[in-house]
């Protein structure tokens, strides 16, 4: 009976877990796509990594992923 008990309180910290797991992304996104946050850390670095020199929003799917980047030569 003790068991049942438990199982009773793990399986609802792991729907905790799980929920906060799906929610906290799509909080992400709707905070990024506001003009509020513009200056956060979040959008503050270029496609390179580089701090950029002004503000601006970087959208991974338009900017980065179009880039190409050269295959490493093997020594």
């Amino acid at each position: 009976m003790n068991t049942l008990k438990m199982h009773k309180y793990i399986l609802i910290w792991v729907g905790i877990l799980i929920t906060f797991g799906i929610t906290f992304p799509i909080a992400m996104a709707r905070v990024s796509q506001t003009e509020k946050f513009s200056g956060q850390a979040i959008k503050s670095l270029g496609c390179n990594g580089k701090s950029l020199k002004t503000r601006s929003v970087v959208s991974w799917l338009e900017t980065c992923s179009q880039m190409q980047v050269e295959a490493l030569k093997k020594p």
